[in-house]
């Protein structure tokens, strides 16, 4: 067995859980692989490194102008919704956007703006995180090629 790469440590480490951390007074459950899907399907481009011309090795000031600031702030509202508010709820509401999006809105009235600036080192870390998991995957090999063509097992 290989000994691992410190690139291998960063992307074991990224879906490992961490404890609860707090953001300004608001208890957020550790990102895992549930709110990276749920992310993904809910469109929360910011957090899932979809967004075009994101470097997740960069800090995210000046990198998220491809987005309204109405959008970030929703999605970053929807990120603290997915991490704080009862698991329950998340899996409820996250069935379907509409229910997602009146459940994001409501749990907004139940923030201070300034929490925003706080939670932006937490979306900045996890930005990292989802880069350094990120896996390529190359296509299988068409049928009736050799074994030797097919794409390395590492």
């Amino acid at each position: 067995m290989k000994k691992p790469t410190r690139e291998d440590e960063v992307k074991i480490g990224a879906f490992l859980t961490p404890d609860v951390t707090d953001v300004d007074g608001l208890k957020l459950r550790p990102f895992s692989a549930g709110s990276y899907l749920i992310s993904q399907r809910r469109g929360l481009t910011l957090f899932t490194g979809e967004a075009p011309d994101i470097d997740p090795d960069q800090p995210m000031e000046g990198q998220i102008h491809q987005t309204t600031v109405a959008d970030q702030l929703w999605q970053m509202t929807a990120f603290l919704y997915l991490h704080a508010a009862p698991m329950t709820d998340v899996l409820i509401a996250s069935g379907n956007d509409e229910a997602f999006r009146k459940a994001v809105d409501a749990f907004a009235f139940t923030l201070s703006p300034t929490i925003f600036a706080s939670a932006m080192e937490q979306i900045t870390s996890l930005c990292k995180q989802v880069g350094a998991s990120a896996v390529a995957v190359e296509p299988k090999p068409t049928a009736g090629t050799s074994q030797e063509s097919a794409p390395p097992n590492c």
